[in-house]
């Protein structure tokens, strides 16, 4: 994507299975680009419980980031926060000229993942689920109840605009929980 210094990953049904530290065998082609396309330091995975202050010691993020190849980060608010954090980490990273903007989160959640990033001004990619087994119940309810008020509210407004993309581009047909769904605010939704 031209414009784009950095990639955000949310782990769980986005890389990995719920709770498993392994890529998946569905996106595992398309992680092994990314890293080599970015570099593995300009791509980050985010979650809500590695790497937060719950994560004793960081050994969970520890253990994600020496199976996963790419750097887990270290937050104190968890998603929707961590803004400062994330764009700390770019900064770093891709230069001291690096904003939201510069930035992509991919995730399998409307509020926690492409709300986060639209309201932080970066690309967002709404992904379908890559497994139901070991979902995380209340994530599972809740991602069907943000993909339902989705397809409520999607005729009535668009996902916002973005300098990486030089036209909307919404992939699949809205499907819901499984399906990917439609996008709801990012510029990419994928099937």
């Amino acid at each position: 994507m031209e414009g784009i210094k950095g990639v955000i990953f949310d782990k769980d049904n986005t890389i990995t299975a719920p709770y498993v530290d392994e890529v998946h065998e569905q996106v595992a082609g398309a992680f092994e680009t990314s890293k080599r396309v970015f570099g593995p330091r300009k791509l980050i995975i985010i979650s809500n419980s590695a790497g937060t202050l719950d994560d004793s010691g960081h050994a969970a993020a520890i253990r994600i980031e020496s199976s996963l190849g790419v750097p887990v980060l270290r937050h104190a608010v968890k998603k929707p926060g961590a803004i400062p954090e994330v764009l700390e980490h770019f900064k770093k990273e891709c230069g001291p000229d690096t904003t939201y903007e510069d930035l992509c989160i991919i995730g399998d959640r409307l509020l926690t993942d492409v709300m986060w990033g639209n309201f932080a001004g970066m690309l967002t990619v709404h992904t379908q689920i890559l497994t139901p087994e070991g979902d995380n119940k209340v994530a599972a309810i809740v991602r069907r109840l943000e993909n339902g008020f989705s397809r409520i509210l999607s005729p009535h407004w668009s996902a916002p605009s973005h300098p990486a993309m030089s036209k909307k581009v919404v992939v699949g047909s809205g499907g819901g929980e499984g399906k990917g769904g439609r996008g709801g605010g990012g510029s990419t939704d994928t099937q």
